[in-house]
C-alpha cells in the first residue's frame, strides 16, 4: 500500500468517525428532548409563542407547533437549538 493510498484510507476513518459522532450526539439530544405532549406546556408556562421558538431555532412558526405535535422532529443545528432552549426553560431559565 503506498502512502498516498494509506492517508486516504485514514481520511476516510476519520470522517467515518466524524459522522458517527455527529448521529450518535443527535440521538442523545433526541432522547433529552421531553415528549411532544409536554413541549408546548413548557413554551406556553414561559410565555413564549411558537413563532419565537421557531424564530430561534431557525424555523417558522408552523414548524415549531409540528414539533410540539410529534408531527415532525428537528434535526441537525435546530435539533441542538430546539433542545438547549428546552433545557434552559425547563431548569427555570429564560430564552
Amino acid at each position: 500500500m503506498g502512502v498516498h493510498q494509506a492517508v486516504t484510507m485514514m481520511q476516510t476513518e476519520v470522517e467515518r468517525s466524524a459522522v458517527l459522532e455527529a448521529r450518535l450526539r443527535q440521538d442523545s439530544l433526541r432522547r433529552r428532548l421531553p415528549p411532544p405532549s409536554a413541549r408546548r406546556a413548557i413554551r406556553q408556562q414561559h410565555g413564549l409563542s411558537a413563532a419565537a421558538v421557531g424564530s430561534y431555532c431557525g424555523v417558522s412558526r408552523q414548524v415549531a407547533a409540528a414539533w410540539e405535535r410529534g408531527e415532525r422532529n428537528p434535526s441537525g443545528e435546530r435539533l441542538e437549538r430546539y433542545a438547549e432552549l428546552l433545557q434552559r426553560l425547563m431548569q427555570g431559565g429564560s430564552s
